[in-house]
């Protein structure tokens, strides 16, 4: 197949913190809330955020304000949430994920934006997706190309998980296999899908530079592991998402 001509540039660990920072459980959903929204008073979490459970609500703030995305303050004797200027600026990183995956992965059309940006970073944080993207970005390589790259950059564990690694990405339709018929090993080639996720990555990648503050941390709620949409619940609609309409 055909590579693009004009390749995003990403900076691989840049755009891997990126993803660490923003991918835990509720980030995207905070964020937004407190985007569109502004401020919140600590009383009105539960209201607020219902789909949260009560005993992981007060941990997942605290990450995020480990992760310096969200910073706190005093108000009329009361906790107030609200965004740092790195999470402020999410805004251009969120459409380019959402966007992708409205172009990308037609079962999430009907889902809430805040699903379609967590099921984008999901497919980014599998195990060396990033390194393989972008390694595959201007023309077809063999597993085995792929994993030299990765013995260049001394990331042993990289090579072992090569082959599985462009099988997973294979399944979600990112990478496709390529036969040459003189070859002695297949190549693999970035699908439209795949190429066009080179736009996210540059994106993330921009954002985590701008922003060395950020960083994930040991304690981050739990990462959503989702990579496909499910219809939301009855009590995780649209509504009470409050998710961007597209």
């Amino acid at each position: 197949m055909t590579q693009t001509v004009n390749t995003p540039t990403v900076d691989v660990q840049q755009a891997e913190r990126a993803i660490a920072v923003l991918a835990p459980a509720w980030t995207t959903r905070i964020i937004i809330e407190l985007d569109d929204y502004g401020p919140l008073p600590a009383s009105q979490q539960g209201s607020v955020f219902p789909d949260i459970p009560h005993k992981l609500r007060a941990p997942t703030l605290r990450s995020l304000q480990q992760r310096h995305l969200i910073t706190t303050r005093r108000q009329a004797e009361e906790t107030v949430y609200d965004l740092t200027p790195a999470a402020a600026q999410l805004g251009p990183v969120y459409d380019t994920l959402n966007t992708w995956a409205r172009t990308h992965l037609p079962a999430t059309f009907a889902a809430p934006y805040t699903a379609r940006v967590d099921i984008t970073l999901n497919l980014l944080r599998q195990r060396q997706a990033v390194p393989l993207l972008t390694g595959l970005a201007h023309a077809p390589r063999t597993a085995q190309d792929l994993a030299v790259a990765a013995v260049v950059n001394g990331d042993r564990r990289a090579v072992e998980a090569t082959g599985h690694q462009l099988s997973r990405l294979t399944e979600a339709g990112l990478v496709t296999q390529v036969t040459h018929p003189a070859a002695e090993a297949p190549s693999y080639a970035l699908t439209t899908a795949g190429i066009a996720l080179l736009e996210p990555l540059e994106v993330l990648s921009a954002w985590a530079a701008e922003h060395p503050g950020v960083h994930a941390t040991e304690a981050a709620a739990p990462v959503l592991t989702a990579t496909r949409f499910e219809p939301p619940s009855t009590t995780l609609t649209a509504g009470t998402l409050r998710g961007r309409a597209a």
